[in-house]
């Protein structure tokens, strides 16, 4: 069965998906004719960004300038670094709803790209009351399961027509399955 057997990997799900809905609903678009506070608003973004350390990001480092030049048409790498960043650079100029997606999309996006829990027993003493009475790979599930509850209800509150329309949402749903199956989503 082609719908069972071929799981959605972490660029098509959560960067070229939610992360770009996100960014697309935080930042106005760049090359338009733009009012005052849509100005000011990417004028901070790009100042967040600019100050923001990039130490952890790895080789995913952000280059500004591009970013927010060509910020419509961004690639998973760039994706990848806005997911990590984007609770910081937009968590003071957004309204609450929007803020609350980012926090949820950080929370999710961190437990789905991983590519493995390097320190097993601090991953574990975070869901330490579901670990007493389950299996590891159940109360990863569990966890998952929890952070996809949270981060549907977040959407829906922001914009609903998201999850009817956009099928990634759909497959979202089916992400537990997929990991159980085929191992962490940050490996395909």
């Amino acid at each position: 069965d082609p719908h069972q057997d071929t799981a959605l990997g972490r660029l098509h799900l959560v960067l070229l998906g939610f992360t770009k809905y996100l960014w697309a609903a935080s930042l106005p678009p760049s090359g338009c004719q733009l009012t005052i506070g849509e100005k000011a608003a990417r004028d901070d973004a790009e100042a967040w960004l600019h100050s923001l350390s990039q130490a952890g990001l790895g080789d995913r480092s952000v280059r500004v300038d591009y970013v927010m030049r060509y910020c419509s048409s961004l690639v998973g790498r760039h994706l990848h670094s806005i997911a990590q960043l984007g609770i910081f650079i937009f968590g003071h100029h957004t309204d609450k709803t929007l803020l609350d997606a980012w926090i949820a999309l950080s929370r999710l996006s961190a437990a789905l790209i991983t590519e493995m829990i390097k320190v097993i027993k601090a991953f574990i003493v975070s869901v330490w009351f579901l670990a007493q009475v389950c299996s590891l790979t159940v109360v990863i599930l569990k966890r998952l399961h929890v952070l996809i509850d949270d981060f549907f209800d977040v959407v829906v509150t922001f914009n609903p027509t998201w999850a009817m329309y956009k099928s990634k949402f759909h497959h979202l749903t089916h992400t537990p399955q997929f990991i159980k199956r085929f191992g962490p989503i940050g490996l395909y």
